[in-house]
């Protein structure tokens, strides 16, 4: 049983990578919105690596939407899915805390104030 969760884990995260690498060339407000978004939920390991790279290339234009999330009351996860989603034992957490969200905007935000991008290679790493 705990094989083949960790092969559906994996699998997710792959798809989740993939839907990521989309997101790379949309750059208009609400793509840019949604995208910020995204750091709501427990993306895995891999795609979070994929999405904080991701987000300092796309830099000062998601800053401003980085900086609406420290100031949301809620996540969007958390909208969608109830404080229920991270409650049941025993099963994968969908969705971040809000201090978590809060704390992975503000360390992406200092990260495109100092200039850290990110490169193609860094991105197939």
């Amino acid at each position: 049983m705990e094989r083949e969760q960790a092969i559906a884990l994996s699998k997710m995260d792959m798809s989740i990578s993939s839907m990521l690498f989309l997101l790379d060339s949309l750059n208009d407000p609400r793509s840019l919105r949604e995208f910020a978004s995204l750091g709501s939920y427990y993306l895995g390991s891999h795609s979070a690596e994929i999405y904080g790279c991701l987000a300092r290339r796309k830099g000062r234009a998601l800053k401003p939407f980085l900086e609406q999330i420290l100031h949301q009351s809620s996540t969007d996860c958390l909208d969608e899915f109830g404080e229920k989603a991270n409650t049941k034992p025993g099963e994968v957490l969908i969705c971040r805390t809000k201090e978590e969200e809060n704390r992975g905007s503000r360390d992406l935000i200092e990260q495109i104030n100092r200039g850290v991008g990110c490169s193609d290679q860094e991105l197939l790493e």
